[in-house]
């Protein structure tokens, strides 16, 4: 069982007691809710990513968090440079790492000690302007 609902309100699927939550949390698989405002899709089962992917497939940008896919960038968010022995990931799958933190002079000797390009996440415009070359490189 789904259900979608259009509703007058920007969508909020956290809020116990709301239709949504109600025919989620008794036993629909799939909760859609739609408004001038935004929505959101809700699922019980966890869908694959390829089914994911075929939803999402007019983004021209589509960032996928917490996959290590073969042939795509992959990126992972650091709080410093002094994470960077502890990455989720193999540093060898690892395109760069993003960070807001100031980084300190350890932090630019772990870095490059590792050889892994660390992105400064508070000047969005380096990333962009790293991924065009990232792409125009494919």
């Amino acid at each position: 069982m789904g259900t979608i609902k259009r509703g007058h309100s920007p969508p909020s699927f956290e809020t116990a007691g709301k239709d949504t939550d109600l025919f989620f949390q008794n036993g629909a698989e799939q909760v859609a809710y739609l408004s001038d405002y935004g929505g959101f899709i809700r699922f019980k089962s966890t869908p694959s990513l390829e089914q994911l992917k075929s939803d999402f497939q007019n983004c021209e940008v589509l960032l996928i968090e917490g996959f290590l896919l073969p042939e795509v960038p992959c990126f992972e968010l650091i709080s410093s440079a002094e994470q960077l022995p502890n990455t989720k990931f193999p540093k060898e799958k690892l395109t760069a790492c993003i960070t807001n933190m100031a980084t300190s002079t350890a932090s630019v000797d772990a870095a490059e000690s590792s050889s892994l390009l660390i992105l400064p996440g508070s000047e969005p415009e380096i990333i962009v302007k790293f991924l065009e070359e990232l792409w125009n490189a494919k």
